[in-house]
This record gives structure tokens, C-alpha cells and sequence, in this order.
């Protein structure tokens, strides 16, 4: 995530804070934390900034929020593994 606050010049972030401050909030909302079999908890943090206007400079403002939400499995068949194909080399196809 800071590779890409830097890219988009918002604010860098201590990385083991960050991690600190997800815990406790997994922690405080533990019973959020689904239990059964083939469910999880979905963590997403995020980061946008929040300066009174839009243009072309370097941010001055930021917002860092986390937000949770339990969920299910993501495939109808439950957990079962999907079938793929790792290529370990690529060519490229130029049409002229």
C-alpha cells in the first residue's frame, strides 16, 4: 500500500502501526469473525484524499480507513480448487 501512496504522493504510513491498529480492530469486533467452514473475514484498507479542491499538486490531505465485512465462500461449488494453467514464460504478438 505505500508503493502506492508514494506513486500517488499520499501519505506513507509505519507499516507495523498499521498492523497493530488491524488487530485491535479484529479484536474489538471478534464477533464479527464468521467460524464456520468455508467463511472468512474480508479486510480491506484504504486510503484517499480528502483536500478541499481538485487539482494538480501534491496531496496535503488524507483519510486511512479499514473496513470488514464476514463472508461466505466466493465460489458456488463452496471451496472446491479451480483448474489453471502457469506459464513461466511469455512472448509477445505484434501485428504490423
Amino acid at each position: 500500500m505505500n508503493l502506492s501512496a508514494k506513486r500517488m504522493t499520499l501519505p506513507l504510513f509505519d507499516e507495523d502501526f498499521i498492523l497493530d491498529v488491524l488487530k485491535k480492530l479484529v479484536d474489538i469486533d471478534r464477533d464479527w469473525v464468521p467460524k464456520e467452514e468455508g467463511t472468512s473475514l474480508y479486510i480491506r484498507p484504504f486510503m484517499f484524499a480528502n483536500d478541499e479542491c481538485i487539482h494538480v499538486a501534491p496531496i496535503k490531505k488524507a483519510i486511512f480507513a479499514i473496513i470488514m465485512s464476514p463472508v461466505g465462500s466466493y465460489s458456488t461449488n463452496g471451496l472446491s480448487p479451480v483448474k489453471i494453467k502457469i506459464e513461466d514464460e511469455f512472448s509477445w504478438i505484434v501485428s504490423v
